[in-house]
């Protein structure tokens, strides 16, 4: 009987066996039809052709110090800004003008919008004190205008926005030297 019992397993794990192959096969099939049914409906090859192109990036950046602020290591990239800052004194502040541009023929919208984390280094406060840091420094991100920056905004072919960036040491803040790292915006597109 005990044999008869463990034929009758071995059978059943068998069965496990091939069912859960024919699942697997099943699967993989099905995720190469919707596969080559994405590559054709978002056929990203014609992108870079001479009818669509897709070139979004920012182009140009430039800055104003008031007081004994500094900026240094303003970098631009594709779809990215960074820098680091020096605030020294209380009312110091850095606007930083810089220009996203759709170079391309394909409108596009804001997928995604970073504003980096500031890190704090200071010769007059501890790590532990970051808060109160965080608390003395103003640090705001938006269209030049002023308006906010949104997800869903759209940046037509051909079109520019400027982006305002204003880091600033609030006024009732007795700091000699404050040296922020890690300030950087990311914007991100996708064809509308």
């Amino acid at each position: 009987m005990k044999k008869n019992e463990r034929h009758n397993n071995r059978k059943f794990i068998l069965l496990l066996i091939l069912i859960l192959l024919l699942s697997i096969i099943s699967i993989s099939i099905e995720y190469v039809k919707v596969s080559n049914t994405l590559d054709k409906n978002n056929d990203y090859s014609t992108i870079d052709s001479k009818t669509n192109s897709w070139d979004i990036e920012f182009t140009s950046s430039s800055f104003n110090c008031i007081g004994q602020a500094k900026v240094n290591n303003l970098k631009t990239s594709s779809s990215q800004i960074t820098f680091n800052v020096t605030l020294n004194a209380p009312k110091d502040t850095i606007t930083i003008y810089s220009k996203i541009e759709n170079l391309g023929k394909i409108d596009a919208t804001l997928d995604s919008f970073i504003k980096g984390t500031p890190k704090f280094k200071s010769t007059d406060f501890s790590l532990e004190q970051e808060e109160k840091l965080n608390n003395a420094v103003s640090y705001n991100v938006t269209y030049a205008d002023g308006s906010k920056i949104k997800l869903g905004d759209i940046l037509k072919a051909n079109e520019s926005k400027i982006i305002k960036i204003v880091i600033s040491l609030k006024e009732n803040v007795s700091v000699n030297s404050i040296y922020i790292e890690n300030l950087n915006v990311i914007m991100l597109y996708k064809q509308i």
